[in-house]
């Protein structure tokens, strides 16, 4: 009787042990996963693309154009892109994107944006500018500019440290 009871609690420790070493390797291959993504994000690659909107609470529709560039010191993302109007309603993308009207007072310098200098911003129809920012807690900050006559959008997303 000894024999079987021993027998018994060595295959329930052996299956706690598995269980235990299966729950640990997925928690470390999820941790390790989440780390190689969100070190990856910042980078400018296509697919890339979701993690800015997500992070900018900016919809990065149907596009003609998107330039981007990374500077992995500063943790800037600056992006440029051309929405595609044919594709895109351009009331409706404001509404959803949640851009406000642009006016001289919003504190964006021309340096602000990738793409973007005072020429640029002699060709832009003033009406047709929106824009929007907003800083979290952490110091991550995001800054848009919409001209919804050419489609323009210039994006600066600053990452977290």
């Amino acid at each position: 009787m000894k024999f079987i009871r021993n027998r018994f609690v060595r295959t329930v420790l052996l299956i706690l042990a598995v269980l235990l070493l299966t729950l640990l390797l997925l928690m470390g291959g999820c941790y390790g996963l989440g780390k190689l993504i969100y070190s990856r994000a910042k980078a400018c690659e296509q697919f890339y693309i979701d993690n800015t909107e997500l992070h900018t609470r900016t919809d990065i529709p149907a596009k003609l154009e998107i330039d981007c560039h990374f500077n992995s010191k500063t943790l800037l993302k600056r992006v440029y892109f051309v929405i595609d109007k044919k594709e895109v309603k351009m009331p409706g993308y404001i509404v959803f994107s949640e851009f406000k009207p642009f006016t001289s007072g919003t504190g964006f310098k021309t340096n602000d944006f990738f793409r973007f200098n005072e020429d640029t911003l002699g060709k832009l129809h003033k009406t047709a500018l929106f824009y929007k920012e907003h800083t979290k807690q952490n110091g991550e900050y995001y800054k848009a500019l919409l001209d919804t006559v050419s489609g323009q959008v210039w994006l600066n997303l600053r990452y977290a440290e």
